[in-house]
């Protein structure tokens, strides 16, 4: 009996574990072409994979097969009014480019600048 609950509680940590390491999805449609890291996407839908764990990266994928991975830090918003997720764009000389992604929660996502 003893062995059966040291095996049912290892089955546990490891599912548990599993569940804590899967990837978050978020879709987003861009109304033009934008940067994300150092890749061009064009305009249209693209999905955004969030897999968490030591470090954070976000993989974007659009649906003319533009693809590329970004690491990203956590971040925390403490509003009091209610968010949507919501992905930012910022400035840049050459078009726009994603910041940051917020998630209802009030917590979100910073992209890593590059390293010029």
């Amino acid at each position: 009996m003893k062995l059966f609950t040291i095996i049912c509680a290892a089955a546990l940590t490891i599912c548990g574990s599993a569940l804590a390491f899967s990837p978050d999805t978020i879709t987003a449609h861009f109304a033009t072409p934008v940067l994300v890291g150092e890749t061009t996407f064009p305009a249209g839908n693209v999905i955004i994979t969030v897999a968490r764990g030591s470090n954070v990266v976000l993989t974007f994928r659009s649906q003319s097969g533009v693809t590329t991975s970004v690491l990203a830090n956590r971040i925390n918003q403490f509003a009091e009014t209610d968010t949507n997720t919501t992905v930012v764009l910022g400035r840049q000389a050459n078009g726009l480019k994603v910041e940051r992604i917020w998630l209802d929660d009030h917590s979100g996502f910073a992209l890593v600048p590059n390293a010029d």
